[in-house]
């Protein structure tokens, strides 16, 4: 289990970089989001897996905080927040 945010940050960096060699998401499509500390970080709005860096993905705090990332979170950051919950 990855214990730190930047631990988590790195693999789902690495997550979505093998779904691009992979084929299985192409441009912009799809969103990945993981547990960290007391909430999630997922993947931001419009953002290519194959250029998003660590830094990007934008943390979603359990009382609805965000922070991190130059782009708003994904649009579906409800969804991946009910599913977490």
């Amino acid at each position: 289990m990855i214990q730190s945010e930047r631990g988590v940050r790195m693999a789902l960096k690495a997550a979505g970089r093998r779904l691009v060699e992979l084929g299985l998401s192409p441009a912009t499509s799809g969103n990945l989001s993981a547990r960290a500390k007391h909430g999630y970080i997922i993947t931001p709005s419009g953002a290519a897996y194959d250029s998003v860096s660590p830094e990007d993905l934008v943390y979603m705090g359990d009382d609805w905080t965000h922070s991190g990332g130059q782009r708003p979170a994904s649009s579906e950051w409800r969804l991946h927040r009910d599913i977490y919950r």
